[in-house]
């Protein structure tokens, strides 16, 4: 049973499934993640680079790449997280620079110390066990409901309580407190691991400048442009007017060297941020819209609709009613 998370805590058989059927290939396009290699190895390969990712080693993959499976053990064994753009942007904001993006995307293996390896397992574990019990309480509410049960537990509700609102629909009003507290945990556990990540990679790899081709080094330069403008420009001409260049050619860059469009990555800037807006600050509907460069509340509200498919009011009502619940249970 899918449980509509926007992240994925999967086996490496289950990894492999996702390959390409025109071979070997993973297609991370959309989504960014890790492979943790616990026993054997795996050979894979990027661009022109080859690794060899042994025990003890992680792989991070970046939105925006095609990793080639070369070869791999008969005993390979890992952990192997995905995670959607949605759920990991607003992180990434607080975190990352376009330098930073850079650099891990072109240089995605590093070999852990023991106390990072057995910190990030740890939480996986926690992480696994939570995932597991909510699978076991979906399924016994499948048996038990039968074919009442999508109309009890809608999943489009999970996955809105989940990764911020992306579906217009209520929350479960049969769901227990402890529900609602799982469904935090979960997320609490993923966002953990996320820092632990990050947390080693900078502690095991120094950010050094890489030396970027013409593409790469426009791409990198949007994504600067795009952290220092997004609250006042959401327009592509004006990314593409900056850097000096036509609109159709600097969007077929981005394209080309990210798998999104400009546009796509100004939308996702925005919408992750004004939902953090909503919801953790007291900052008026008003107020947020004029800090984003909206002529009115009404556009901002339009806007943030058509993206995330409620209002920004219903979606601030809904994350305040969830904070509400785990103030009183936790």
């Amino acid at each position: 049973m899918s449980q509509n998370l926007p992240f994925q805590l999967i086996s490496v058989e289950s990894a492999m499934s996702l390959l390409d059927t025109r071979g070997r290939v993973l297609n991370m396009m959309n989504e960014c993640g890790f492979f943790l290699c616990q026993r054997g190895f795996i050979n894979v390969s990027l661009d022109d680079k080859t690794y060899q990712i042994q025990e003890g080693y992680i792989y991070y993959y970046m939105p925006t790449t095609y990793v080639s499976i070369l070869k791999s053990s008969p005993d390979l064994e890992g952990i192997v997280v995905k995670c959607n753009l949605e759920f990991v942007m607003p992180l990434l904001q607080l975190l990352f620079d376009s330098g930073n993006y850079i650099t891990m995307r072109d240089n995605p293996c590093i070999k852990l110390t023991d106390k990072q390896r057995s910190a990030i397992e740890t939480i996986t574990t926690l992480l696994r066990e939570q995932l597991d019990e909510h699978n076991q309480e979906l399924e016994k509410a499948s048996r038990d409901l039968g074919d009442e049960f999508p109309a009890v537990l809608d999943a489009k509700a999970i996955r809105a309580e989940l990764s911020g609102g992306a579906e217009e629909t209520k929350a479960d009003p049969e769901a227990s407190p402890a529900d609602v507290v799982r469904k935090q945990l979960i997320r609490c556990l993923a966002q953990s691991l996320f820092y632990e990540l990050i947390y080693a990679y900078n502690s095991n790899e120094a950010v050094t400048p890489q030396l970027l081709n013409s593409h790469d080094s426009i791409f990198q330069k949007f994504l600067t442009l795009l952290f220092r403008y997004y609250k006042q420009e959401r327009e592509v001409t004006f990314y593409a007017n900056q850097l000096s260049l036509s609109s159709r050619y600097f969007s077929s860059i981005v394209k080309e060297r990210s798998g999104s469009s400009a546009l796509q990555w100004i939308i996702q800037m925005v919408i992750s941020s004004t939902k953090e807006e909503l919801a953790n600050t007291d900052k008026s509907v008003k107020e947020i819209a004029r800090e984003f460069n909206f002529p009115s509340q009404s556009f901002f509200g339009k806007y943030f609709k058509q993206y995330v498919g409620m209002s920004p009011r219903k979606y601030r009502n809904e994350q305040w009613a969830l904070r509400k619940v785990l103030r009183k249970y936790v």
